[in-house]
């Protein structure tokens, strides 16, 4: 049975971390691998209501169950062609917003050839039942019947457990680590949502997981050697 961390602290004689839990007990640990994840940050109103129930991050985790629906593109990003074709090839009712960022005139160009509308206004309310979106209004008053769809934030914020790390992060949020999972700060590896561009997979996720693994192994028998 597993255990919820609740808190690392280094030690003093920076080799070892305590660990402690939720449930009261405490552990010493030489290495740490965080593998929490990386949690969207959006100022879009009650986005949290809809997430992972019918808006996701990857069409490639939930594209085929949204095939032929009426579907919405969120990208607070520069980058919104590329994802915005893959979901075109699920279904031609395609919405693409920006949530107030800008796009340059030749990707507007290009989608809304495709019949992909664009919206660049700021959302002001997304509209559901249970958890299911039905609709997005936005700040100009246009309310646009939707029935499912996908997000690519400007910054994601690591769920890094306790306060005892201070790993560099990217202009994203995003735990740095090299190309073997190993963070800023020593001992201290990362693998996962933590530390890689979303959107992920799971199974993407779980590799990761497994090469940084090998390398902290790795680390251990080298320095016992």
């Amino acid at each position: 049975m597993g255990v919820v961390i609740h808190q690392f602290i280094k030690q003093s004689d920076n080799k070892l971390f305590k660990i402690y839990t939720e449930d009261g007990e405490n552990f010493l640990a030489e290495k740490i691998l965080l593998t929490d994840g990386a949690k969207i940050q959006t100022d879009i109103p009650d986005f949290e209501l809809y997430y992972n129930k019918n808006l996701f991050r990857s069409p490639y985790s939930y594209g085929w169950e949204l095939k032929g629906k009426k579907l919405i593109y969120i990208n607070e990003t520069r980058d919104v062609t590329l994802t915005a074709k893959v979901i075109h090839n699920l279904s031609n009712d395609l919405i693409v917003a920006t949530n107030g960022n800008e796009i340059t005139e030749n990707e507007k160009r290009e989608l809304e050839n495709k019949g992909i509308h664009v919206i660049t206004d700021k959302i002001k309310e997304m509209k559901g039942h249970n958890g299911l979106l039905s609709s997005v209004v936005f700040q100009n008053g246009v309310e646009i019947e939707r029935e499912a769809g996908f997000i690519t934030p400007s910054t994601y914020t690591t769920n890094i457990i306790g306060q005892g790390f201070s790993c560099d992060l990217d202009k994203h949020g995003l735990i740095v680590v090299d190309h073997f999972g190993r963070t800023s700060e020593k001992n201290v590896y990362a693998a996962g949502d933590a530390a890689q561009p979303a959107p992920t997979e799971i199974v993407l996720s779980e590799a990761t997981g497994i090469k940084v693994a090998i390398t902290i192994n790795s680390d251990i028998s080298i320095e016992k050697f």
